[in-house]
């Protein structure tokens, strides 16, 4: 949070994506379908929305945060994940 609290005299805003496996050929040079299935990957066009979606100021509110993107897959696992282990608090 240090560099949006730093940039928020100049309007500055600071995320970092954290997206899961994206649907590439890099990805599949290295781990196949038997590995990593198609619907536990995320369209770079998805990941690529979300980016856009923070230059446009569509997610100012989550200025200075971690913004997770994961594959509809693994959904249901990961709102639970978040429940049972919420995030740490700025330190």
């Amino acid at each position: 949070a240090s560099i949006a609290n730093e940039g928020a005299a100049i309007a500055a805003r600071a995320v970092a994506l954290a997206p899961g496996a994206v649907e590439t050929s890099m990805l599949r040079a290295s781990f196949d379908e038997s590995m990593i299935a198609r619907d536990q990957t995320l369209a770079p066009s998805h990941v690529a929305d979300i980016a856009l979606a923070c230059v446009r100021g569509d997610h100012d509110g989550l200025n200075g945060r971690n913004i997770p993107i994961v594959p509809d897959a693994f959904k249901p696992w990961f709102h639970e994940y978040q429940a049972a282990h919420p995030p740490l608090d700025a330190m």
